[in-house]
């Protein structure tokens, strides 16, 4: 196969890790296929990706891997590689910019034990909350009372330029080790971990991996990368890294990630990140331990690596098919019972719909991303009149004939998060969606939201359903497992909207109750506003009592 690898390109940056750092390429590993390598710099990012997706290679790979905060290409071009809508294997945005703090709220709702967040149990430790490779990480990171905690928050702000989020921890006394995982289809699996192993002069804290530690004196073997050779610790840290990865909600389509843990002197475990760019496939006998352990420790090696990640990128891509055609079906069979349905069994989230086209002008052009049957036209009409035209798309052909007979302009059968990528900045003064976005993995979740904030010139109404834990299991009990509901609760709290957008509603509670399961699902209706003149706003875990003061 011809495969294209994004890189993020050093050139004309000022990055700390240029000194350090390869670019990752199978090539170096595994044969039979042509790589070629695009590095993309910021500042051309659009057109190098541009010409690339033209270029219709067989298979693309993302290796970018610059945060909000770093001068290398990244999260904000991986968002647009994301909007061209041509599938890869490697970290999409959402999974890039799950960093430690999304870890710690996630980690509360699935039982993940992470360091405790606190500012009062010294020794406390400061860290960015998205920065990777311990950059500016040091000896004065650890902090023992107040004053050096204070002094080295205003010295991370400094450096950082207040461009990063910065979380603060209690230091975990023990030892460090690392295990890498990876989807196997629909499985995590985790590698055999590996432990740091510290000179004995070395004291309880300077055990622990900072930026010279990393990436100096392991490199010079003053710090070894060595095998857990107790079986028993080794299956625990293996249960902790998948569930760690797990519990972030991003795997589907080939990821893979290095998760780095503390092992105190209880023995209790505390997952510190998922490092979303592990060193694999760096330069053959580079010192990092991750390609070691996959050489060493994989069957088949990198080659067995690789085309685990492909095969299970292409089992998620033909498994998003056959539920895209499930679900198409199983709704255009329901349509005539749609609407009862609605009114019956989502009374809650209907009545935030209607508080939000009450309160806020919506009349204009309104792109309805899952339509159903058009119910949401009768609430628009209420309050908007006859100054409203409403296009619908949804996966059900029979919903969208509904929709049509109801008044709306145009319907469009197809997957929203397929759709919405073929419309131009401001194609709708609104885009609206209720009861659907459920229905879309992480991925396709993330890049719709992303290429909403352009199609729309002036607002965005969404329900994001908190699903609970079960009702899945109880689909897939039922024989309905293509009616899975990704919960994208967490996603939103870590989403930054764009700085001429704010969030003018976050009306959370009940939305409506399963009429198959029977569970209760609660969520929250959110309502953007694009802002004239570019004035920032919060992002959505923000406090509504303050928005709406």
């Amino acid at each position: 196969m011809r495969i294209c690898c994004f890189q993020s390109s050093y050139e004309g940056t000022d990055s700390a890790f240029e000194g350090y750092d390869q670019f990752q390429d199978p090539g170096r590993y595994v044969t039979g296929h042509d790589f070629h390598h695009v590095f993309v710099k910021k500042s051309t990012a659009r057109e190098q990706i541009d010409e690339a997706c033209a270029a219709a290679y067989d298979l693309y790979f993302n290796f970018m891997w610059g945060q909000e905060s770093d001068s290398v290409a990244g999260v904000h071009e991986i968002r647009y590689l994301e909007s061209k809508n041509i599938p890869f294997i490697g970290m999409p945005s959402v999974y890039l910019g799950s960093g430690k703090d999304v870890l710690a709220k996630a980690a509360k709702r699935h039982g993940v034990r992470v360091p405790r967040e606190s500012r009062a149990n010294f020794p406390l430790i400061v860290k960015p909350a998205r920065g990777c490779g311990s950059l500016h990480m040091t000896s004065k990171s650890i902090c023992h009372n107040e004053e050096e905690l204070v002094a080295q928050l205003a010295d991370m702000e400094r450096v950082f330029e207040g461009k990063e989020k910065l979380i603060v921890q209690e230091f975990v006394y023990g030892g460090e080790y690392a295990s890498i995982v990876l989807e196997k289809n629909d499985e995590v699996i985790a590698l055999q971990p590996l432990a740091y192993e510290f000179p004995a002069e070395f004291s309880a804290e300077e055990r622990w991996l900072n930026f010279t530690n990393k990436f100096d004196l392991v490199d010079q073997g003053v710090i070894k990368e060595v095998i857990v050779t107790d079986e028993a610790l080794a299956e625990r840290l293996k249960a902790a890294a998948v569930q760690a990865f797990r519990c972030l909600g991003v795997q589907g389509g080939g990821m893979w990630g290095r998760v780095d843990m503390r092992v105190n002197d209880a023995g209790e475990i505390f997952c510190l990140e998922v490092n979303q760019c592990p060193a694999v496939f760096y330069e053959i006998g580079n010192t990092w331990g991750d390609d070691w352990i996959i050489g060493e420790y994989f069957p088949g090696g990198h080659q067995g690596f690789f085309d685990t990640i492909v095969t299970s990128h292409e089992f998620f891509i033909a498994q998003e098919k056959r539920r895209k055609d499930w679900l198409g079906k199983y709704y255009a069979q329901r349509a005539h019972l749609y609407t009862a349905d609605l009114i019956a069994f989502a009374p809650n989230v209907l009545a935030h719909f209607r508080t939000v086209i009450k309160n806020y002008d919506l009349t204009g052009s309104i792109l309805d991303l899952g339509c159903g049957t058009g119910y949401l036209r009768n609430l628009l009409e209420k309050y908007a009149g006859d100054q409203i035209q409403l296009t619908g798309v949804d996966l059900a052909s029979d919903m969208c004939k509904l929709a049509m007979e109801g008044g709306y302009v145009r319907t469009e059968v197809a997957p929203v998060q397929e759709a919405i990528q073929t419309f131009g900045d401001n194609s709708f003064d609104h885009i609206v969606s209720n009861g659907c976005l459920h229905f879309l993995n992480p991925f396709d979740f993330s890049a719709l939201l992303q290429k909403a904030f352009s199609v729309a010139a002036r607002s965005i109404t969404i329900s994001v359903e908190d699903i609970p834990d079960g009702m899945c299991e109880s689909f897939a009990a039922r024989g309905l497992e293509y009616a899975h509901h990704y919960n994208h609760t967490q996603l939103m709290e870590s989403f930054q909207i764009p700085a001429d957008w704010r969030v003018a509603e976050a009306l959370t509670g009940s939305l409506w109750v399963s009429p198959t399961t029977g569970f209760e699902v609660p969520g929250t209706v959110w309502h953007f506003e694009r802002v004239r003149g570019g004035v920032p706003g919060p992002g959505p875990g923000f406090d509504s009592s303050e928005q709406n003061a």
